[in-house]
C-alpha cells in the first residue's frame, strides 16, 4: 500500500471511529475533528499508540510543534485525543500492577 493510499485509509478509519461515536451519542472525542484534515505525522504517531511505542515525552514534543503552527484544528483536537488514549492506557498499566 502507497503512502497517500495508507493515509486515506487512516483518515477512513478515524472517519468511522467519529461516525460510531456519534452514533452512540459520544462526541467527546471526534466532535472538532475533520479525519480528512489529519496527515501522515497524525497517522505515524497513532500508529505508535496502537503497537504501544508513543509515550507521553513524544506526544508532547508533537503537541508543543502543533502549538506553533497556526490553523488546523482537527491535528491539535485528534493529539488532545491521543494524550486522553495514552493516560487511560497507562492507568490501565498502572492498576494492572
Amino acid at each position: 500500500m502507497g503512502k497517500q493510499e495508507s493515509l486515506k485509509s487512516f483518515q477512513v478509519q478515524i472517519a468511522e471511529l467519529k461516525r460510531q461515536e456519534e452514533e452512540n451519542g459520544k462526541t467527546v472525542h471526534f466532535s472538532g475533528i475533520d479525519p480528512y484534515e489529519l496527515v501522515e505525522e497524525d497517522k505515524n504517531l497513532y500508529e505508535e499508540f496502537l503497537f504501544d511505542r508513543l509515550d507521553d515525552k513524544k506526544l508532547m514534543k508533537h503537541i508543543n510543534s502543533l502549538s506553533f503552527k497556526p490553523g488546523n484544528k482537527s491535528r491539535k483536537q485528534f493529539a488532545g485525543y491521543l494524550g486522553n488514549m495514552l493516560s487511560i492506557k497507562n492507568l490501565d498499566k498502572f492498576l494492572r500492577k
